[in-house]
C-alpha cells in the first residue's frame, strides 16, 4: 500500500512564479539563459531528426532554432542541412 502524494496549493506558486518573471519584464535576453539552465536539469530527449524521422543527434532545446537555419546547429551529417521543421509535440527539430 502506498501513502497519497500530500496535497500542494498551486496558487501560490504560480503566483510566485509570475512575480518573478515579471521580474524579467522586456529583458529576454536575461530570461532565457535561466529558463535554459532550469529546463537542462531535466533528463529531456532533444532529437534532431531527418524527414523520415531517423535520429541524427541532439539538440540543445527547440526555442533555439528556426525555419530555414543553417548555421549553428551544431551537427554534421557530410552535406549541407538546414532546418525544415519544428515538432513541438516530439521536441524534434526537423533537418533536411
Amino acid at each position: 500500500m502506498t501513502d497519497a502524494p500530500p496535497e500542494y496549493d498551486w496558487i501560490p506558486f504560480y503566483t510566485e512564479f509570475a512575480d518573478k518573471l515579471l521580474e524579467y519584464k522586456g529583458k529576454n535576453s536575461q530570461l532565457s539563459p535561466i529558463i535554459f539552465r532550469i529546463i537542462s536539469q531535466f533528463e529531456i530527449t532533444n532529437p534532431f531528426v531527418d524527414k523520415d524521422g531517423n535520429i541524427l543527434g541532439e539538440h540543445g532545446g527547440i526555442i533555439k532554432y528556426t525555419i530555414g537555419q543553417r548555421k549553428g546547429l551544431g551537427i554534421a551529417v557530410g552535406h549541407p542541412i538546414y532546418v525544415c521543421a519544428k515538432n513541438i509535440e516530439e521536441n524534434t527539430v526537423v533537418l533536411g
